[in-house]
């Protein structure tokens, strides 16, 4: 090992060594094989380093030599391992906090979904507590293609979900079939029946026989492709009928009508400083809360997650709620704020309807403003899918018999 390392690692001293003769010590330490290392002359003596275990073995060559040894600088192990004995608490805290951490990394902290838009997150985090799955739960114990598997069962509108593990989170992705596959009755096989209104704009049939063509207008409950296929003899007579599941992309061009109607006069919300109403702990489980919220008024709801990063969260969490309180009085819009608010209105109402349609072709919402209200109105055009699965009405064979 390099003497400069062992130095570090076992500790040493620097020393200034001054006296009669700091050569003869110099020379005695040389004799009995004491290493000295980076040794250099001052105006008042000699500067050098030596290990911890030599400085104990200069005892006596420093009185032969008569020289004044004085320590300038500890380093190394030994003297850190010193240091940290006064700070022991310290220390064992960062241990026992590394500890728990590695304990809380090996458990289930937060789920998150993502994809569902007709199941709400309530429902599919009911049915997963229902299974045993829930944030708290040993890491190890989670399987992810068994979940998945389970979510499929218990939500036929799911055709595809994925669960991953990382970190502490547990993430679900599914994307939710669409409508024209959707199950009403616990069939094996049915007929397609509309279940909107519009015009057809293409049929794709995979099985069963197409009923409908593009550019026929349909309404609900129209039979779209029939599940039901007839079977004929060499004579073109229907001997029996098979059956299976019909199965078809139908896509329709709709209508949505849109009306919505403001008053220039409403009451106007003038909202105060927020106060401090309660604080909430909590860690897993279990919550402890300081304060009560009011039953009447509005509040600000803030939550923090402690986490270590994106993917590694802790079961703390602190929630602040916020009262708001607020002062209601009279005012009127202008012509402007309430073409403005009307337009803000339909911009939400086109958000929601753009993610439960296929597309949205064209819209024909128009704002008129008469003297006492604001109204816009008019039709959102869209393309979508449609199609339900039900039981199919079978028909009957009637047979002739000729009498002989």
């Amino acid at each position: 090992m390099h003497i400069k390392e062992r130095l570090k690692r076992y500790g040493h001293v620097i020393c200034r060594i001054s006296g009669e003769e700091p050569l003869r010590f110099l020379n005695l330490c040389r004799s009995q094989d004491i290493c000295l290392y980076g040794v250099q002359k001052k105006e008042d003596g000699y500067l050098c380093a030596m290990s911890l275990q030599d400085f104990f073995r200069i005892r006596n060559i420093r009185r032969l030599a008569g020289v004044h040894i004085r320590i300038i600088r500890r380093k190394g192990l030994p003297f850190l391992l010193k240091k940290m004995e006064k700070r022991s608490v310290f220390f064992l805290g960062i241990a026992l906090c590394i500890a728990l951490l590695g304990i809380c990394y090996g458990f289930i902290w937060d789920i998150r979904i993502d994809g569902n838009q007709e199941i709400t997150n309530e429902n599919i985090l009911r049915y997963l507590q229902s299974t045993q799955i829930k944030c708290g739960m040993i890491k190890k114990n989670v399987d992810p293609h068994s979940i998945a598997a389970d979510l499929r069962n218990a939500f036929p509108s799911f055709s595809w979900v994925s669960v991953e593990k990382t970190g502490t989170i547990l993430k679900i992705q599914v994307e939710e079939a669409r409508k024209n596959v959707s199950i009403q009755e616990n069939v094996q096989d049915g007929s397609l029946y509309a279940d909107k209104e519009g015009e057809i704009a293409s049929v794709i049939t995979r099985s069963g026989i197409c009923r409908v063509q593009e550019g026929e207008y349909i309404y609900p409950g129209d039979l779209l492709v029939s599940g039901e296929i007839p079977v004929l003899d060499d004579g073109g007579n229907v001997t029996h009928y098979a059956y299976c599941a019909a199965d078809a992309d139908i896509v329709l061009n709709t209508a949505y009508a849109y009306y919505d109607r403001i008053s220039y006069a409403y009451q106007k919300k003038i909202y105060e400083k927020p106060r401090l109403s309660a604080v909430q702990f909590g860690f897993g489980e279990q919550q402890l809360k300081i304060g009560e919220k009011e039953k009447n008024g509005e509040y600000r709801v803030n939550a923090w997650h402690f986490r270590l990063s994106e993917a590694f969260i802790l079961p703390a969490m602190v929630t602040v709620y916020e009262a708001v309180p607020f002062t209601v009085y009279p005012a009127s819009y202008t012509r402007q704020e309430a073409s403005k608010v009307l337009q803000e209105h339909f911009s939400e109402y086109y958000e929601q309807l753009r993610k439960k349609v296929m597309r949205i072709t064209a819209n024909d919402v128009k704002i008129t403003l008469y003297q006492d209200y604001a109204v816009a109105y008019g039709i959102v055009y869209t393309e979508e899918y449609t199609g339900a699965l039900a039981r199919t009405e079978k028909s009957i064979i009637e047979t002739e018999r000729n009498d002989s």
